[in-house]
């Protein structure tokens, strides 16, 4: 699962090197001939400009689809997207892009009338740049993400968005000593930010708040399993902590157009889940080693779905289960779900979104902090009940069939 937010993958950027400098000695693949003229004589040779231009001054963005250079690799971006005021520009299908560049342009930056953005290279972080990511991906097929603050060029215009598309040009020169650049034209995918509510052009979703606010540092999951019209189950989610002043985002794209969503006003989950397709769903949640909760929402083509949960207060217990050998974890899931009971293909999503489980050691799995109720215990083909009492521990057997 892929988790759209705003916080990138771990790693720095390392040394830097400058975009001046000597210019290199001219490639003869650069190196073109004229035909002869009428005359018979040859045109002197001429040298392709070199697209590497660290003055914006120079920048002459060409009418072509953006295209160029990253950490040494031909880079052509086969899908843009403007999320907020986050621009990605990424090549590759896969969930790792083979080659991203992510700007983060500063909030204070209106975007809604169309922008032009100029960066020079003796600019700081400080002057309130966009904040730039570049990723390659590596033979192990992880990306190699750097970190850029400042030392880059750039030349950004973004025009009107309209019907969910915004046009935009791109003269981009980075720090590295391959002399990475993006030179060219983009249509951009325009999505909300992280903080904005869903609207028309999410439809069909389904959205709600989680009640009571959570505390600082708790830990919130929220997520859906569903099965569609068409019979297909579907699930999908995301989890985060709430910041020090009640704030917070994130966002799941891992499944898009498909999204999920949790963001955080003074301490209340908010959540959306995007552009889902008809069906009849249960939305989940669950403080980390606390409370859980759970509702069915039926979404319908075009519907805007609201559903709120409410988290069913701390009573806890443990589960103890005894398990045959070879016996690797153990798994729950209410046993209430209403009617129609969900089918074994839903349940089997169900128990790997919810996470309550344990490890089986010694013959038997213990699960801790589990909210009081009644569940079905699960290991592969094994099923047994167990009603969970808070401050106690249910003790129950795994059987083998014989």
């Amino acid at each position: 699962m892929r988790v759209l937010a705003s916080v990138g993958l771990a790693g720095c950027l390392g040394t830097l090197l400058g975009c001046g400098g000597a210019q290199p000695p001219a490639d003869p693949a650069q190196v073109q001939v004229a035909p002869p003229g009428d005359t018979g004589e040859a045109a002197a040779p001429t040298r392709k400009a070199d697209p590497y231009e660290i003055d914006p001054a120079k920048h002459v963005v060409p009418a072509a689809p953006a295209a160029g250079v990253l950490g040494g690799k031909p880079f052509a971006p086969d899908r843009v997207e403007l999320e907020g005021h986050r621009l990605t520009l990424r090549q590759g299908k896969d969930f790792f892009a083979d080659l991203e560049v992510v700007l983060a342009i500063h909030e204070q930056v209106k975007l809604g009338d169309g922008v032009k953005i100029v960066v020079r290279p003796n600019q700081r972080w400080t002057d309130r740049i966009p904040s730039l990511q570049s990723a390659v991906r590596s033979e192990k097929g992880l990306p190699d993400v750097k970190f850029i603050n400042d030392d880059y060029a750039l030349t950004l215009e973004l025009g009107k968005p309209e019907k969910g598309k915004i046009p935009g040009s791109i003269y981009l020169c980075l720090p590295d000593s391959s002399r990475s650049y993006l030179a060219g034209t983009f249509v951009a995918e325009r999505k909300r930010g992280l903080n904005d509510p869903p609207g028309a052009d999410d439809a069909p979703f389904i959205r709600g708040t989680l009640s009571p606010p959570v505390k600082k540092d708790e830990f919130v999951t929220i997520g859906y399993v569903g099965r569609t019209a068409g019979g297909e189950v579907i699930s999908d989610g995301c989890g985060a902590s709430v910041y020090d002043g009640g704030g917070g985002a994130v966002r799941s794209g891992s499944f898009a157009p498909r999204a999920a969503s949790l963001r955080f006003e003074k301490f209340v989950p908010h959540y959306d889940f995007a552009r889902l397709p008809p069906g009849r769903y249960l939305v989940h949640a669950r403080v980390k080693d606390g409370p859980l909760a759970w509702a069915w929402a039926e979404v319908a083509a075009g519907g805007q779905v609201t559903t709120d949960l409410k988290l069913a207060g701390t009573a806890l217990g443990t589960v103890e289960v005894k398990v045959p050998p070879r016996t690797r974890d153990v798994r729950l899931v209410p046993a209430d779900l209403g009617v129609p009971a969900p089918d074994e293909k839903f349940l089997g999503r169900l128990e790997f979104a919810l996470d309550l489980a344990g490890e089986a050691k010694d013959g038997v799995a213990t699960i801790a902090n589990v909210p009081a109720g009644r569940y079905q215990v699960r290991s592969g083909d094994l099923r047994t009940g167990v009603e969970v009492t808070a401050g106690r521990t249910a003790k129950v057997e795994l059987k083998a069939a014989k």
